[in-house]
């Protein structure tokens, strides 16, 4: 039986976690996002405290139309660290996308609170789908 010596074990391992995340981001490049969800998924099961590796994880089950895998890994990240603007804008996009616009609009305007300038219009469509007046202020 061989065993490695911790160090050189851990240091395998975060080859194996550099390598999935070159070719995620390799595979979205070339706009291979199913592969690229595949190599974000293994990264995810390596290290699942990083938040933003679901986030771009959700976005690549969006990319290709997978709305029900984007919802649940974006409420995921979102459940994980609420302010983060990726998971927000695109579960609000893919609820939009749905036409389920009560749905969209917390986290638009979640997402607008982080970066304003991306979502009004998006959060207006939604207020318009819905009868209600865009509102978003800061807490």
């Amino acid at each position: 039986m061989l065993c490695l010596p911790l160090g050189m074990a851990f240091s395998q391992a975060q080859d194996s976690f550099e390598s999935l995340l070159v070719s995620a981001q390799q595979a979205q490049a070339r706009g291979d996002f199913q592969s690229a969800a595949e190599f974000y998924k293994q990264a995810v099961a390596l290290h699942p405290e990083i938040v933003e590796l679901r986030a771009n994880l959700g976005l690549m089950y969006y990319q290709t139309g997978r709305d029900d895998k984007a919802i649940e890994t974006f409420r995921e990240a979102i459940r994980l660290k609420p302010t983060l603007f990726v998971p927000n804008l695109f579960l609000g996009l893919d609820y939009l996308r749905l036409k389920h616009f009560k749905d969209a609009i917390p986290y638009l305007k979640k997402a607008a609170i982080s970066n304003p300038a991306d979502i009004q219009p998006q959060l207006g469509f939604c207020s318009h789908g819905t009868g209600t007046q865009p509102t978003c202020r800061h807490s």
